[in-house]
């Protein structure tokens, strides 16, 4: 869903202006344009419009945690692109995230499954890699090391590895949760640094929060306390620049706890600048 479908100033005007917000990791504004979009393209009732716009704000959600209100948009999208005799595997690997995310590790390990057998799904090279490392995830998750190690091979085995930066991000992350899930917490503390180097160069600085907190989890567990409180309270500015004021401050907290055990007064000073009311 790359493009306004329709030729309609109006849509495309707030089509534009929400990838342009997405492009810059500014959601909340995303889904504003969206959804206007998306009442443009009901109001106009063309098929093409009403999938684009739906399966776009369904992303957004998602990146905001808001899984209930993406998964009907997603319905709504499917029936549209089925209508069309378009492919869904866009929609597919969408709601496997989406479920997972959400913790529902079966539906979406349905969601995978159809996406690699319904005729109507068409997925690519690129679908395809994205769902396995949700598998690889899942598997994490339900401690079958087997499987996610299996995942982990299939993934470095992709022939665009070496020269996409994101997808070495992606299968780091996958890597440090493998050792975290096994204990090996060094190991994972390295892959989440990793993680945080490779979405740094690549500019994927809403994604690099996340990242950091996940870095910071592991060195802790590896009784890094230093490191743990950095990488907290790095992660915690980040989500106060990006206006998740709740978030930061309960990164700001883990920061601190982390500083207060490795004695760290400049680290505990910021965090508890972050934390004042």
């Amino acid at each position: 869903m790359n493009k306004p479908a329709v030729e309609d100033s109006t849509y495309t005007q707030y089509y534009t202006g929400a990838r342009n917000a997405f492009s810059q990791g500014r959601l909340e504004e995303a889904v504003d344009y969206y959804t206007l979009a998306r009442k443009r393209a009901l109001k106009t009732a063309r098929s093409d419009a009403i999938a684009n716009s739906a399966v776009s704000l369904a992303a957004c959600l998602i990146g905001l945690g808001q899984y209930d209100r993406a998964r009907p948009l997603l319905t709504e999208a499917c029936l549209e692109l089925v209508r069309q005799g378009l492919p869904i595997a866009d929609v597919l690997l969408l709601r496997a995230k989406a479920d997972y995310l959400a913790g529902n590790l079966a539906d979406a390990q349905g969601a995978l499954y159809q996406l690699k057998t319904d005729k109507r799904s068409r997925p690519t090279a690129g679908h395809m890699i994205q769902a396995d490392f949700i598998a690889g995830r899942i598997a994490c998750d339900r401690q079958d090391w087997c499987a996610a190690t299996a995942m982990i091979e299939k993934i470095q085995a992709c022939p665009t590895l070496p020269t996409d930066k994101l997808l070495q991000a992606r299968l780091a992350s996958l890597k440090g949760h493998l050792a975290m899930g096994k204990s090996i917490h060094g190991t994972a503390a390295r892959m989440f640094e990793q993680q945080v180097d490779l979405l740094r160069e690549s500019r994927q600085f809403r994604a690099l929060g996340p990242a950091l907190a996940r870095a910071a989890d592991a060195h802790i567990a590896d009784n890094q306390f230093d490191l743990g409180a950095d990488r907290f309270y790095q992660a915690a500015r980040m989500a106060e620049e990006w206006g998740d004021v709740n978030g930061a401050r309960r990164l700001a907290q883990r920061a601190l706890d982390a500083a207060v055990k490795a004695d760290n007064p400049d680290i505990e000073l910021l965090s508890r600048s972050i934390l004042m009311p």
